[in-house]
């Protein structure tokens, strides 16, 4: 039987919901200006070369050395302040911004230099990412967490919805060194905000501390011997590797399959953030099936026929509507996994098995990329790029299908408006 997070022991709406409220809103503005930064880089990068290798070079720099230090984050995560390892990282994100800024007003901005830049933000990311990851569970009573994710899932869904728009309005007017300055100025906001709130110390704070790398084997281990937990990580590991890669090189198949407007890049994002919008909101208001599994299940498999489909589409209007359907079933699986990870992880390993997820799914992407990439450039034309979506798409349904052979079930908590539903652990 797994253990619960703990929560605050006075489940009053009053006390915890002004802090969950604030902490979200702080981290909402840190992801819109990273999110309006980083669409404006990746679309400047693709605009620039059109190579789907250097792209994938580039996005691997950009999220590689999250995957790497994440593990150690998640040590970390469970041995100090939260809070301070949030606001120490999003302080020096914000200080190589101003690098990268530099490096555009004195036209040094070279991909090489770029790609510098973006390793340096990936690895204090990799600090960030466990130890944010953590924060919400301690502060979000167990019955009303999935509520909680699946509302952020729909505000950072509306942050994402915005910041692509605004990105291509300021790539036209806006020179990049005063775009990446944006970043700088939400991080600022997000750190004070973050700064007021009082966020109490992780559970095993205090216990006798062991090498980073006999921790990180614990997390690991815990992992593997909780099935649902096991379960839920294979399953994002597996398809993850085959949906992200494609996912990841969106602006390189836009290109090369419709053209590569600004417009049609934009119209991409916006499709898939405005439907994942929708789609957290329903689940918030529905709280989900009873048993989380077979949400997550689903959506495993309906992103694989999503994607397949959109290595068939005619046409570019077709592919943004497949975006969109990919967007509203979204929240399923990842909205979902994540609940059942906080849930079910025992509160003085949150953090680092959140460290573990990170990793799992945030190299799982960048490694099938690099793989899929040269393939997309082996020709000229689109048969290359519309064979990867297909083929990807297809082996993702079959994994998700094997996935579900003998998987556990993750039966939520009861709440206030499920009180019938009775929790049971595998």
């Amino acid at each position: 039987m797994s253990a619960r997070p703990q929560t605050p022991a006075k489940t009053d709406a009053r006390p915890w919901l002004r802090t969950v409220v604030l902490y979200l809103a702080g981290q909402t503005l840190s992801l819109f200006g990273s999110a309006v930064v980083g669409y404006a880089v990746i679309w400047y990068i693709a605009l620039e070369t059109g190579s789907a290798v250097r792209f994938a070079l580039l996005a691997l720099a950009a999220v590689l050395p999250t995957g790497l230090v994440a593990l150690p984050g998640g040590v970390w995560a469970d041995r100090y302040s939260r809070k301070l390892l949030v606001i120490g990282a999003d302080a020096a994100i914000a200080i190589i911004t101003v690098g990268m800024a530099a490096l555009f007003w004195l036209d040094w901005a070279s991909w090489l230099a770029l790609a510098g830049c973006l390793l340096l933000r990936s690895a204090l990311a990799g600090v960030h990412t466990p130890a944010e990851a953590a924060i919400l569970p301690q502060i979000t009573p167990p019955e009303h967490l999935l509520r909680v994710n699946a509302i952020n899932s729909s505000i950072q869904s509306a942050s994402l919805l915005i910041a692509p728009a605004l990105a291509a309005v300021l790539l036209v007017w806006w020179e990049m060194s005063w775009i990446l300055l944006l970043d700088v100025v939400t991080a600022a906001a997000a750190i004070t905000i973050l700064a007021r709130l009082a966020i109490p110390p992780p559970p095993g704070a205090g216990e006798e501390r062991r090498h980073v790398w006999a921790e990180i084997g614990a997390g690991v281990k815990t992992v593997l011997r909780v099935a649902v937990l096991r379960r839920t990580m294979w399953l994002g590991l597996v398809v993850y590797t085959l949906i992200m890669p494609a996912a990841m090189l969106t602006p390189i198949v836009v290109v090369k399959l419709f053209g590569g407007e600004p417009w049609q890049l934009a119209a991409v994002e916006i499709a898939y953030s405005g439907a994942m919008i929708l789609g957290g909101a329903v689940l918030a208001a529905w709280g989900g099936l009873s048993n989380r599994m077979t949400m997550m299940l689903v959506g495993a498999v309906l992103w694989g026929v999503f994607t397949l489909a959109q290595g068939l589409a005619p046409g570019v209007w077709t592919y943004i509507i497949l975006w969109a359907a990919f967007g509203l079933v979204a929240p399923w699986l990842t909205t979902t996994s994540m609940t059942v990870l906080q849930e079910h992880s025992p509160p003085e390993a949150l953090g680092k098995v959140m460290g573990v997820a990170s990793t799992v799914m945030l190299l799982a992407g960048p490694v099938g990329m690099v793989a899929i990439a040269p393939l997309m450039d082996l020709s000229p034309d689109q048969t290359p790029v519309r064979l990867v979506l297909i083929v990807t798409g297809a082996l993702a349904v079959v994994a998700a299908g094997i996935a579900a052979v003998g998987a556990p079930p993750a039966l939520r908590p009861p709440s206030v408006k499920t009180d019938r539903v009775s929790h049971q652990e595998p």
